[in-house]
C-alpha cells in the first residue's frame, strides 16, 4: 500500500464522529488494517466485516464509491474497508445479506505497520 494512499486515506478518516477512529490514526504510523471483500476476484459492494467477539473495539469503515470518503454502511463496488483498533488476533467475518462471504479472517494491528485482511468468497 503506498504511503501516499495510507495519508490520503487518514485524512479523509480524520472527519469522523468517532474519536476511537480518529485517534488511531494516521494508519501505518499507528497501524490499521486495509482490508478487501471479493467474490470470484471480483471487489463486492454491499459486504459488511463483522467482529466475531460481542466486546470488539474494532472500527470498521467502508470506502466511499467515489475513493473520497468512508462510511459505515457496508463495501461500495471497490470492495474495500479499513479496520482500526482490532485485538491481537481478533477474527472477523464478511457477510452479504446476512451471509458469510469466504473463510474467517484474523486482525491485528502494530505501530508502524499496515495489515491487509481479504476475504474470497
Amino acid at each position: 500500500m503506498p504511503a501516499a494512499k495510507l495519508t490520503e486515506w487518514s485524512g479523509y478518516l480524520m472527519a469522523d464522529a468517532d474519536q476511537a477512529v480518529v485517534d488511531a490514526l494516521p494508519l501505518g504510523e499507528n497501524g490499521g488494517v486495509v482490508g478487501l471483500v471479493r467474490q470470484g476476484g471480483v471487489p463486492v459492494a454491499g459486504a459488511v466485516v463483522v467482529p466475531e467477539m460481542d466486546s470488539s473495539t474494532a472500527a470498521i469503515r467502508y470506502l466511499n464509491e467515489d475513493g473520497m470518503g468512508f462510511n459505515t454502511d457496508g463495501t461500495s463496488s471497490n470492495g474495500v474497508f479499513i479496520l482500526l483498533n482490532p485485538a491481537i488476533a481478533e477474527k472477523f467475518t464478511a457477510q452479504l445479506d446476512g451471509n458469510p462471504i469466504g473463510l474467517v479472517g484474523t486482525a491485528g494491528s502494530a505501530k508502524m505497520a499496515v495489515f491487509a485482511l481479504i476475504f474470497n468468497g
